[in-house]
Order: structure tokens, then sequence, then C-alpha cells
């Protein structure tokens, strides 16, 4: 499994931001996407889990988890 990070572009702009990956997807610039896990916040500090494509229960909480040791700092 790869990790891929965000492109460096405004970030505050969630809505765009989201575009972003899904016309990456859908042209083919990130090929055989076949998980993904959005986390979002809202206005009162809930965190919403959202696990699309093959992101069962237990693959989206292992992608987590690599994606906060990749934050950390560690290799892959």
């Amino acid at each position: 499994m790869k990790l891929v990070e965000f492109p460096l572009t405004n970030l505050q702009d969630i809505p765009a931001k989201l575009r972003q990956f899904a016309d990456r997807i859908e042209d083919g610039t990130l090929v055989d996407i076949d998980a993904a896990v959005l986390l979002l916040r809202d206005e009162h500090g809930d965190v919403l889990v959202h696990g699309f494509g093959n992101a069962d229960p237990s693959l989206a909480y292992w992608m987590m988890g690599r994606g906060m040791r990749k934050l950390d700092g560690e290799s892959q």
C-alpha cells in the first residue's frame, strides 16, 4: 500500500479539495484506488467517519492508523 499525500493547494476549501481528489481518481492520475476513508469534524467537534469502496470497518481502522504514523514521520 502506498500513501499519497495531499497536493500543496488551499486545504481550507474542503469541497474543492474533495472534487480535486475525485477528478484525479476519475482521470487516472490516481490509479487502482479501491478504498477510501474520509474523516470529517463538524462545528460541534464530532468526528464523522465514512468508508468508501472496499473500506470495511477493519480496513478503515487500519488505514487511519497508517495515516497517523505517516503524519508522525514514520516510514511506510
